[in-house]
């Protein structure tokens, strides 16, 4: 009986995700990270025309590079 309830808990929480991930659209979540000398900036015009379909786009500019290299603990 343990057994059953653990199956259908299982099933139910399947079908539930796979509602919950067919509403959603389907986005896609990019990371965009720079090279030396760059910025999350380098990659604006990618953002928006990743976010003109919903996607989701992270940029963020790395401590020490580009125009963080001030931050640099030496």
């Amino acid at each position: 009986m343990k057994y059953c309830r653990i199956l259908l808990t299982c099933i139910v929480v399947t079908i539930s995700l796979q509602t919950l991930y067919s509403q959603s659209g389907n986005k896609s979540v990019f990371v965009l990270v720079h090279g030396t000398w760059g910025g999350g900036w380098a990659f604006k015009e990618v953002d928006s025309l990743l976010s003109e379909n919903g996607n989701i786009v992270y940029r963020p500019t790395l401590t020490g590079q580009g125009e963080r290299v001030h931050f640099i603990i030496t």
